[in-house]
């Protein structure tokens, strides 16, 4: 599969990815609070929900169109992409729904749109890599650190509630995690290439069990904070952990044609930049579901 059809593929799973989310916030407002550690009724509760596990079974759809285009493409490539997801929601919304748009929201399009361009063309056939170029003690330090950062803030937030921005701690422990699955996600499919299948069934188990970690945090964010909020902090944290956890512990690289290099770090700021924008648009969307 070309980088090109692996790039086109994640475009489509970040318009799902948005659309799954709206409902399950519409779903989730509804439900009982979820509280860690989560009660067997209270999952019950969500896993029989048909609008809540629907939106779900969507996403999980989609997550595997991304694990399609991650097994193509580097991983510094796909993620920011997801930011597209963003822009067509605001376009969907004014489109069909006529909501208006703020300059900002416009702004975040327009920038998202030109970076998808920009890494479109800055893609070179060499850039997947294999295993060999993983540093896995990188890999394991800094993921070990990031959820162990994940599980004191929780801590934290659940002693002293009156000190803690929960909705801020909520979306930045979504994202985090996030973050890492996607990284170990990368690991995983490269493995699965290499037919290193104990790597492969270890990781899937990790991978997993941190995506469902992630998809009840930010719920439990949905219920305890504004959307608005949750969004963005998750938003933008995974594609920083992402990009930087290519580049510095898979070993992606930039083009080595100096304009194309050029080309490809515009592209990444740009999506970084509009995704920052347009995911205070997408919190609004997810707040208006609640009503």
């Amino acid at each position: 599969m070309s980088i090109h059809l692996a790039i086109t593929i994640a475009a489509l799973a970040a318009v799902g990815f948005q659309i799954g989310t709206i409902f399950q916030k519409k779903a989730a407002v509804r439900l009982p609070k979820l509280v860690f550690p989560i009660s067997g009724r209270t999952l019950w509760a969500f896993l029989t929900d048909f609008m809540w596990i629907g939106s779900f079974g969507f996403k999980v759809v989609c997550w595997i169109g991304l694990l399609v285009a991650l097994a193509n493409a580097p991983v510094s490539i796909i993620e920011p992409i997801m930011g597209l997801g963003l822009a067509v929601l605001a376009l969907f919304a004014w489109l069909f729904l006529k909501e208006r748009l703020s300059a900002g929201d416009w702004a975040g399009i327009f920038v998202v749109i030109v970076g998808l361009v920009l890494l479109g063309v800055s893609t070179e056939k060499t850039e997947v890599r294999g295993l060999e170029s993983v540093s896995y003690t990188w890999l394991a330090i800094i993921c070990t650190a990031l959820l162990s950062l994940v599980a004191v803030a929780r801590i934290v937030a659940k002693r002293r509630p009156g000190r803690m921005n929960l909705e801020v701690i909520l979306g930045l422990a979504s994202g985090v995690m996030t973050g890492v699955a996607i990284l170990l996600t990368r690991v995983m499919l490269l493995g699965l290439k290499a037919q290193h299948y104990l790597m492969f069934g270890i990781l899937l188990a990790l991978v997993i069990g941190i995506n469902l970690s992630s998809v009840f945090t930010s719920q439990a964010g949905f219920q305890r904070g504004r959307a608005i909020v949750v969004m963005a902090m998750l938003s933008v944290v995974n594609k920083v952990i992402v990009v930087l956890g290519g580049f510095f512990i898979l070993g992606e690289a930039l083009p080595e044609d100096p304009v194309k290099g050029t080309l490809r770090i515009v592209a990444l700021v740009m999506l970084l930049g509009g995704t920052a924008f347009l995911a205070r648009f997408s919190g609004g969307q997810l707040e208006q579901a609640e009503s």
